[in-house]
């Protein structure tokens, strides 16, 4: 059993090189362009250039780009050579990719020195020299980059490129595991399972950080957690959750998953097996956008944002749970509120939240009737509030589905487009009630890596009748009907969005 868990615990170690061959993210590529605005040449257009790569435009993101990276912009250097270095990139250019990345480096941007570090590893437009590789690494990361932190610590860990330095791979891994790096959080996993580099040997320390990066959609650390329930090793002995790990991870193209999975669904009866696998089709990876703000005066950092909205006096809110899953204060920063974290459904993707809001006015939840397919709706929320305007934005479209991915159907789908920030907020009718939460999109540019054709606007919402009986278990009375303005036209609705609808920072 013991050299079983411990084959479980090398799988959780994920090599660097998968981090560095995945294609480059919305969010990271938003985090990147952060202050680019206030002196954009011509043609330098930041939404345009993230509207082209969700549409899977890779060159047309870069030409928009381009400008503003000529111009100086380091943020923008940067983001371009993303672009032109991305596995995905029909036009890939790692030769100009190297040179963007350099100019970045030269003045000073830390992560630029992470991309130079991977491209030295890999050998891309270099020679491969792992040597070169951690010396970038160790600048980035001694100037604060959380990914060169995450690498660095890999490196040393595992001696690759340099000597096995096993309590500086600690000390650099703690820096960046609480901040959401994947890398680092692995390789603190395995100091604890072995009780390496000064980190007590812990199943309990092994099993949190491993399944912090599992649930990042981390391949290794989800087959990790299927042998830990599988075995009973650490956790209570659970099938489902077991199935429901090794289900995720073969889907990510593990061959050791998916047999298993299949050993296991030998032992189980189909109703567990049906369980596991609709819980499998529920999961969904928590987004960590890594250190996308300076310091505050607290030493706390903003790390992402989401959208929510009012539905309890004095002040409940309800949003999504991954908005605020890695959070240790949420703010509403339009009411200068801090608000406590109530109850969260980590199944239905829900949180419920509390502050002092000091408002008169909540959102309206349809009661009688469920979507309909076909019906008219519009999307309230703060999609990419630090490129875009930081005041409320609408998107209509229509239910193009009544059930989500695999039959789900505590979801929907909608058309309404949705971007980073809108996850959390509401989906409302033609009268301006509350029929959804917003929750998901498809990834454009992985379903397009995999089927070859690039899906539009196919986004999704919690079902309004989930949502109203979490709240509702906890504690918090909807309003009655009569202590709500009457019901309104489709005009009305964006204007009682924006009084009911927030902006939810997360910070760390």
């Amino acid at each position: 059993m013991q050299r079983a868990y411990a084959r479980a615990g090398a799988w959780a170690l994920a090599r660097g090189s998968r981090c560095a061959r995945a294609a480059i993210g919305l969010l990271w590529l938003v985090c990147l362009g952060l202050g680019t605005f206030a002196a954009m040449p011509a043609g330098a257009d930041i939404p345009s250039a993230l509207k082209a790569l969700a549409g899977g435009d890779f060159a047309g993101a870069a030409d928009h780009l381009r400008p503003l990276a000529e111009s100086g912009d380091v943020a923008a250097q940067v983001a371009l050579g993303q672009i032109l270095r991305a596995p995905a990139n029909p036009q890939r250019a790692p030769e100009e990719a190297f040179r963007w990345f350099t100019r970045a480096a030269e003045q000073g941007h830390a992560d630029a020195r992470f991309w130079l570090g991977i491209m030295h590893r890999l050998g891309e437009s270099v020679a491969r020299d792992a040597d070169q590789a951690v010396q970038q690494w160790r600048s980035a990361a001694e100037a604060g980059s959380v990914r060169a932190q995450g690498a660095l610590a890999q490196a040393l860990f595992t001696g690759d490129g340099v000597a096995k330095d096993a309590d500086e791979a600690v000390r650099w891994a703690r820096k960046a595991a609480d901040r959401g790096n994947v890398q680092a959080q692995t390789v603190l996993a395995q100091a604890h399972l072995k009780g390496e580099g000064g980190a007590a040997r812990s199943l309990d320390e092994f099993l949190r950080w491993t399944r912090r990066a599992a649930s990042q959609g981390n391949r290794p650390s989800m087959e990790a957690l299927a042998v830990s329930y599988h075995l009973g090793t650490g956790v209570p002995q659970d099938f489902v959750q077991a199935h429901m790990w090794a289900n995720l991870a073969a889907a990510r193209g593990s061959a050791r998953a998916h047999k298993l999975r299949d050993e296991l669904a030998a032992k189980m009866t189909p109703e567990q097996v049906a369980e596991a696998q609709k819980a499998a089709s529920r999961w969904r990876p928590v987004r960590v956008a890594q250190a996308i703000g300076t310091p505050d005066a607290s030493g706390k950092r903003r790390t992402g944002t989401g959208s929510g909205f009012i539905v309890g006096l004095p002040g409940y809110v309800l949003t999504n749970n991954h908005v605020v899953e890695q959070c240790t204060e949420v703010r509403a920063p339009a009411r200068k509120a801090v608000l406590k974290v109530l109850a969260r459904d980590a199944k239905n993707d829900l949180a419920l939240l509390e502050g002092e809001l000091a408002v008169a006015e909540t959102a309206r939840f349809r009661l009688q009737t469920a979507p309909r397919l076909g019906e008219q709706i519009m999307v309230a929320g703060f999609p990419l509030s630090d490129l875009l305007a930081q005041s409320l934005n609408v998107t209509t479209g229509t239910v193009s589905a009544l059930a989500g991915p695999k039959n789900n159907d505590t979801l929907f789908q909608i058309t309404a487009p949705i971007q980073h920030g809108n996850s959390g907020g509401p989906v409302l009718d033609a009268q301006g009630e509350v029929i959804g939460v917003v929750v998901s999109k498809l990834n454009a540019l992985q379903v397009a890596m995999v089927t070859g054709d690039v899906p539009q606007n196919v986004n999704f919402a919690i079902s309004g009748a989930v949502a109203r009986n979490f709240i509702e278990a906890h504690g918090v009375d909807l309003p009655d009907d009569e202590a709500l303005p009457p019901r309104g036209a489709i005009l009305d609705a964006p204007e009682r969005a924006r009084r009911f609808t927030l902006l939810i920072e997360c910070w760390r």
